[in-house]
């Protein structure tokens, strides 16, 4: 019964993917999936007219990303505030863990989806996570890992902290949130020009200061 669950939930995927619209994709190369035996993938979103990308909306799939994702009122929103997406599937981790490669991966993915897209501000820009339920602390990880690019954090179906004690060579558990490293403390000129977007908003102020 299991096996089969997981079967109609690939082909639901699958067919989400498949009749969505992703513009680019890049493989996550250096994570192999516990479910594909392969790497997995980034698929990326822009707004059909948009001339400069302001943010991203980022999330691993675990159950209601995608629809949330695909949703047209969710699109055309995101469409007026000049904000693309990036869904991973499948998912690298439950949580982002900045304290094994997880941020590295995360940026070789971001350059790598500025290139193949040619909008170099998405290796820079502002990021919103998301997580749902089993990833609900994934927007809470990436916003400990990098404070000053996280624009908002949203947490679906989670709580506030789904935070589990465990051993820094659990990769279920989470990073440490007080002393993890933060690459955004490497100075760029891109970056620190974002850094003005990118402090503490709740999720209606953020979408405030993106329609200015």
């Amino acid at each position: 019964m299991t096996r089969f669950l997981l079967l109609c939930l690939f082909f639901i995927v699958k067919a989400s993917v498949l009749g969505a619209e992703y513009q680019w994709s890049t493989p996550v190369e250096d994570v192999i999936s516990k479910e594909t035996g392969g790497h997995p993938r980034a698929f990326l979103w822009i707004p059909g007219d948009c001339k400069q990308v302001r943010a991203i909306l980022i999330a691993p799939q675990n159950m209601e990303e995608v629809a949330i994702f695909e949703n047209p009122s969710c699109r055309k929103t995101l469409a007026e505030l000049g904000v693309a997406e990036i869904w991973i599937t499948p998912p690298t981790s439950n949580h982002f863990r900045f304290d094994q490669g997880a941020a590295e991966s995360l940026e070789k993915t971001l350059k790598a989806l500025a290139g193949a897209s040619g909008y170099r501000e998405i290796e820079f820009a502002p990021l919103v996570p998301m997580g749902h339920s089993a990833t609900a602390s994934f927007p809470f990880d990436i916003a400990a890992w990098s404070p000053d690019r996280t624009l908002a954090a949203i947490s679906v179906s989670g709580q506030w902290p789904y935070f589990r004690e465990k051993t820094s060579s659990d990769p279920n558990g989470s990073p440490d949130w007080g002393t993890g490293p933060s690459t955004a403390s490497r100075a760029s000129p891109q970056r620190a020009s974002m850094r003005s977007q990118a402090t503490s908003y709740t999720a209606g102020t953020a979408a405030s200061e993106l329609r200015r």
